[in-house]
């Protein structure tokens, strides 16, 4: 499809239309021109004014798509925005969050300027009793233009894709797409971005504001036992799907695939050691024994990990390997 726009923001909507305003009026208040830019919404199959009030905002706005489609979750929702994107570059945004006023020209102009397949940032973090929190959760050095394979041996560890603007050809042509899980599709799909990535830049800018809900369910399950392990088989998930993009590289980036590779290990290691730490809370959600079985079919358990990284190799057999067998 041709590129009539240097930015396509793509924002899923699922019965979320008491923030959409919010979020498409933080689109609008930019300091650029909107035949710039594009702004796709769509819409999962939501059940509540979402509709109306995006159609309110397409009456006076050309550059916004409108895309409606059955309930399938966010990650096909993200997949089926792209296919309508004429953007040079894609950002992806929550319908419940919002990105800062007058931002799209920095960020555009870096992008270009330094010809970037990636420009990655911090989140500022709102709370609903007014307190704001800078969440740096990237750790990487800033304003330094390195490859891929270069963040990676500094550590890259990803997290969310709506800290990370993308230029849309890297997704395209290496045919990158959300996978649908319960938590753990951003990582995936930024570790794989950020393989591919020949120029990427982390800056300490702050476009990106998640707002936070303490009364969400979200928020009030986040310590239950089964909701725990949900995460932590979705993060096993990624380590199979980082596994095979290593297997992928291997000949191609050898250096690269060996870096991943370490990735996944450190993975695994943060899950057991999480099923290690919490196992008495597992053991009486019934959710500890089923999950170590999980964990052995898909030979995770007994964990080997290299003498090299003396600490975390006498935890594995000390600790680990004894209690979780």
């Amino acid at each position: 499809m041709e590129k009539r726009y240097l930015l396509s923001i793509i924002i899923p909507m699922y019965n979320a239309g008491k923030y959409i305003d919010r979020c498409l009026s933080s689109c609008y208040h930019q300091d650029i021109d909107e035949i710039q830019y594009e702004v796709i919404v769509i819409d999962d199959g939501s059940t509540d004014d979402g509709y109306e009030k995006v159609m309110n905002w397409k009456m006076l706005h050309e550059n916004l798509q409108y895309i409606h489609q059955e309930n399938q979750g966010q990650s096909i929702a993200r997949n089926h925005g792209m296919t309508f994107a004429r953007g040079e570059y894609v950002w992806f945004l929550d319908a419940d969050d919002e990105i800062e006023q007058n931002c799209l020209s920095y960020l555009l102009n870096e992008l270009s300027a330094h010809n970037l397949d990636m420009l990655t940032f911090n989140e500022l973090l709102s709370y609903d009793d007014g307190r704001s929190l800078v969440l740096d959760q990237f750790s990487m050095p800033y304003n330094m233009i390195l490859t891929g394979e270069e963040y990676y041996k500094k550590g890259f560890k990803a997290r969310t894709m709506h800290s990370s603007i993308v230029r849309f050809a890297l997704i395209s042509d290496n045919h990158l797409l959300f996978q649908t899980k319960r938590v753990g599709e951003d990582a995936e799909f930024c570790y794989k971005v950020m393989a591919y990535a020949n120029r990427a830049e982390f800056i300490n800018k702050t476009p990106y504001i998640y707002h936070v809900n303490i009364e969400s369910v979200t928020q009030k399950n986040k310590n239950d036992p089964k909701v725990i392990i949900g995460k932590l088989q979705d993060a096993l998930a990624v380590s199979d799907s980082l596994k095979q993009l290593a297997l992928e590289l291997k000949l191609k980036k050898p250096v690269l695939a060996v870096y991943i590779e370490k990735r996944v290990e450190q993975i695994i290691f943060g899950i057991l050691y999480s099923v290690w730490k919490q196992r008495r809370e597992f053991e009486k959600a019934k959710v500890l024994r089923p999950f170590i079985e999980t964990l052995k079919e898909k030979g995770v358990l007994p964990f080997h990990i290299h003498f090299s990284q003396l600490k975390k190799y006498i935890f594995t057999h000390l600790f680990i390997n004894r209690v979780l067998r």
